[in-house]
């Protein structure tokens, strides 16, 4: 099973870095930042494709590197007509 660790134990273990944060502040602060990011097109090899009664997954891959994506299924696809 995973260990919690108290903020103190966490300082000892990895003092290098800044925190810590609690989670659910820090995911607001990474999906604002990600959203202020320009949009791109991405071209690469769809693998590890996943879907739940709520979303999609899959990673964009390439030989350099992927990108993993998760969201809506009904989102539109590039591939889908207009």
């Amino acid at each position: 099973m995973g260990e919690t660790l108290e903020p103190d134990h966490i300082a000892v273990r990895a003092p290098q870095l800044p925190g810590p944060f609690a989670v659910g502040r820090y995911a607001r602060k990474l999906q604002e930042e990600m959203r202020r990011r320009a949009r791109v097109l991405l071209i690469g090899e769809v693998t590890g494709v996943g879907r739940s009664k709520v979303q999609a997954y899959f990673e964009l891959r390439d030989g350099e590197g992927a990108v993993p994506w998760r969201g809506c299924p009904r989102a539109p696809c590039a591939t889908e007509p207009k």
